[in-house]
């Protein structure tokens, strides 16, 4: 798939998705791939260089292309655009 999401996916998830609510998770599966993009985060931005020097949206993009555990292995970029695009059909 291309390197960013379709205009339409884009408005749809701006417009449809306003509130947000950050809970804890039970699910370890979950946990887990969220302390593993902690710590990917934390080595990307060292080795940019530090906070100061690191292109933050590299980082995001490097992050969304992880293969995650939680979501079957799959990159979450293409997760994101599958579960989208079902949305909005």
């Amino acid at each position: 798939m291309g390197a960013g999401l379709a205009e339409p996916l884009v408005e749809y998830a701006v417009n449809n998705h306003q509130n947000v609510v950050i809970a804890k998770t039970p699910n370890r599966i979950v946990l887990g791939s969220m302390n593993d993009l902690a710590f990917q985060t934390k080595c990307l931005i060292e080795t940019m260089g530090g906070l100061a020097r690191a292109d933050l949206a590299e980082v995001n993009r490097e992050l969304n292309r992880i293969p995650m555990s939680a979501i079957k292995y799959r990159v979450s970029i293409d997760e994101l655009r599958r579960r989208l695009a079902d949305a909005c059909e």
